[in-house]
């Protein structure tokens, strides 16, 4: 059986590990157990240069399939995958393999090797406003935004509703948006960031503070990396937040600092009290494997009622929504933990993401000095172009937006003001 009529060919060189399983679980789905291993066995042919006649036994074919999979991991370990083509095809001269050298490395000037690295969905902090109450949405309590067109939603999928964000020049950006997420945290890392006259962020490492000041007035970048429950099957998105509301998770005694105290301390007590009824040895539990609920600060009693914060000096001032941990107990002691375990399920697949996002985690490290946030992100964030919270709630399906509405008054200006 050919499982593919076009070419037998298959390009691992933009797989990673995790993409390597998907394939190989959807071929065996697909196709049987049997037949996919024949047509990886041809891969395996044509990596090692064997004749298409040569004679193996079942042993003989795992032994090499296991070989030729080991090389896969081998390169991505070392971050060839991006670039070494394992396969290639010629025309009118048949098949053409080429050997693969690890040491012709040494050769390849390092400057020219690309950088992309994978590219995740990016959900960003939307800070609500007074002036917004009308709309009754995250325009007015603060909430969570993606642009569809940086996602893989196809219409709305609970908790994200369709919704459309305002930006000073009256464009809009249509996406989904949600009041509260729940997040299964991967990573984080942190950068500075300068705004210039044009428009443009200008980033700096974060222990490079005192070289950003010399452009202007740095402000706090935060990423995380996630899972967000309920878009599971969509793997990690990006978490974006900018000064203040960034501050608000990282900072000491700040959301990570108190989900920690709470939810992940009644997990460890619960664990050392197994440890000891069993005779075992004490273990702790990592914050990836419960879900952390954020939504905007409220008042007390009252669901319906953001919290507004005013930030900044003088007249230079705005009002934010900071994001909050919804609906966790004061005490560890009153923790639920059925309510944030991501589930048995979830435990192995998050554990491996962990590990193979390590690099992300690290990319800001050594960011050169200057540089802009389009250069070291490869894309724009259009929420930090000074956007209108005037999110208008939209019933339709995109395509059918029609023509972009006047925001309502009242600038959601998001702060500069470092942390």
């Amino acid at each position: 059986m050919k499982l593919f009529d076009d070419t037998p060919y298959i390009d691992y060189s933009v797989m990673t590990q995790r993409t390597h399983r998907q394939f190989h679980a959807v071929g065996k789905e697909r196709y049987g157990a049997k037949a996919w291993d024949e047509e990886r066995l041809k891969l395996v042919r044509r990596r090692f240069g064997l004749d298409s006649s040569t004679q193996l036994s079942d042993e003989q074919a795992l032994r090499l399939i296991e070989e030729f999979m080991r090389f896969l991991k081998e390169m991505e370990a070392v971050g060839l995958t991006d670039s070494i083509i394992i396969t290639s095809r010629t025309t009118n001269q048949g098949d053409s393999i080429m050997a693969f050298e690890a040491g012709l490395v040494n050769s390849v000037d390092q400057s020219t090797v690309e950088n992309d690295g994978p590219a995740y969905p990016v959900i960003q902090w939307v800070n609500g406003s007074p002036a917004n109450r009308p709309l009754d949405d995250i325009s007015f309590t603060g909430g969570w935004f993606m642009s569809n067109e940086n996602c893989e939603l196809q219409g709305p999928e609970d908790p994200f509703s369709i919704w459309a964000m305002m930006h000073r020049t009256g464009e809009q950006t249509l996406g989904y948006g949600a009041e509260g997420l729940h997040f299964s945290v991967l990573q984080t890392r942190n950068r500075w960031e300068v705004y210039e006259e044009s428009g443009q962020r200008k980033v700096f490492a974060w222990n490079g503070y005192d070289t950003a000041k010399q452009y202007g007035r740095p402000s706090g970048r935060l990423h995380m990396l996630v899972v967000v429950k309920g878009l599971e099957k969509y793997g990690p998105h990006i978490v974006t937040l900018r000064g203040m509301t960034g501050a608000a998770i990282t900072k000491r005694n700040g959301i990570l600092h108190q989900y920690a105290d709470k939810v992940l301390k009644a997990a460890n007590m619960a664990s050392l009290e197994h440890s000891k009824a069993n005779g075992t040895e004490a273990k702790r539990w990592p914050r990836r494997l419960f879900w952390m609920p954020l939504s905007s600060q409220r008042k007390q009693g009252s669901w319906e009622e953001p919290v507004f914060s005013t930030v900044g000096q003088g007249q230079n001032t705005s009002q934010i929504t900071y994001p909050a941990l919804v609906g966790v107990p004061q005490s560890f002691e009153e923790v639920d933990l059925n309510k944030y375990f991501v589930g048995a399920d979830l435990m192995d697949s998050l554990t491996d993401l962990q590990t193979e996002t390590e690099a992300w985690s690290h990319e800001w490290d050594s960011l050169e000095a200057g540089i802009t946030a389009a250069e070291a992100d490869g894309y724009a964030e259009k929420q930090d172009e000074g956007q209108k919270a005037s999110g208008q709630k939209q019933e339709e399906q995109f395509g059918s937006f029609g023509q972009p509405q006047e925001p309502p008054p009242g600038y959601n200006e998001d702060e500069e003001i470092p942390f």
